[in-house]
């Protein structure tokens, strides 16, 4: 399966099987073309950030395509889900980037040219890349996040400092004190409703086309029972990787230790009506199918995430 991942390896073993023996011809004959070129970088760095163009942007003669669009070609079986992440990969935006935030491999980075945030993240831990850096370079999409290209320029100054840095870190404190909200598995989705922010609340009910006038214990019980009624629609529009998720609840007996989830992500904002929640998790939580919080679990309390136990019954029956 072509994940976020692999699928640079997978488009690598491809270009390399079919292209091998032509990649110096083809540095000789694009050379002039590569728009790319940075001062400093070793062989190794340079050579990556040369095939990542030649992959993803040149369309080669005869054919006029990418070698990303001649692998979608000669693979006519994929799913149409990974053939649009492949597809996504097309729309480089070069810019300077500002670190709003980080969160291990995760970053929220700020295009300094248009101020559009993004959510993106790198296969591998870089030292040196924090809160406040520079990064000079290009991003794409690969389904709902975006990933760096090539290589790129790290610049570290005290001077950038950009507003949206403050906001962000408003945020997150603001999510980590919701989450600190104690869970138990006998929690209930209205019980956690009012407990929850308005902020949030207001953000599934819109999510789930629900008015987001009136007192939050009365949007709570609305909520649930929304959820009880239709929730086999609800669910049938979740993305594969939200329902793996439950699934992996389930079966623990509707929560789990939070660290156990890491594989998937879970990018929120504090402002679900204006930002709303589009990560695996975040999928999830908006739609008030699963809550993040603190549980006592053999004499200590740990971070869980609990699919509340009045709806349990409803997921399992569509599992």
């Amino acid at each position: 399966m072509i994940d976020a991942n692999n699928f640079k390896d997978v488009l690598i073993e491809y270009a390399t099987s079919k292209y091998g023996d032509k990649f110096a011809e083809f540095h000789d004959k694009f050379y002039d073309e590569f728009p790319y070129k940075m001062e400093g970088l070793d062989k190794k760095l340079y050579f990556k950030n040369f095939m990542d163009w030649l992959i993803f942007e040149k369309k080669l003669p005869p054919m006029g395509k990418t070698i990303v669009e001649e692998y979608i070609a000669e693979h006519p079986d994929m799913d149409e889900n990974t053939k649009q992440k492949l597809k996504g990969t097309k729309e480089f935006i070069a810019s300077e980037f500002i670190v709003i935030s980080k969160k291990v491999l995760s970053l929220k980075v700020k295009d300094r040219k248009t101020g559009k945030l993004y959510n993106s993240i790198f296969q591998v831990n870089i030292p040196g890349i924090g809160i406040n850096s520079l990064l000079i370079g290009r991003i794409h999409p690969f389904g709902g996040t975006y990933l760096f290209a090539g290589a790129f320029g790290v610049h570290n100054s005290p001077m950038i400092l950009d507003p949206d840095i403050m906001m962000t870190a408003y945020e997150e404190k603001m999510i980590r004190d919701t989450e600190k909200l104690i869970l138990s598995r006998y929690s209930k989705l209205t019980a956690i409703l009012n407990k929850y922010p308005s902020q949030w609340v207001d953000g599934i009910c819109g999510e789930l086309s629900l008015d987001t006038k009136g007192r939050k214990n009365i949007k709570a019980q609305v909520i649930a029972e929304k959820l009880k009624r239709d929730m086999p629609v609800i669910f049938a529009s979740l993305p594969e990787k939200s329902k793996e998720v439950l699934k992996i609840l389930l079966n623990n007996g509707g929560y789990v230790n939070y660290g156990k989830l890491k594989d998937f992500e879970d990018d929120i904002s504090f402002f679900w009506i204006d930002n709303p929640p589009t990560s695996t998790i975040g999928i999830l939580r908006i739609k008030g199918l699963l809550a993040v919080g603190k549980m006592p679990l053999n004499g200590r309390m740990y971070e869980v995430a609990l699919i509340p136990e009045d709806i349990r019954e409803e997921i399992k029956k569509i599992m």
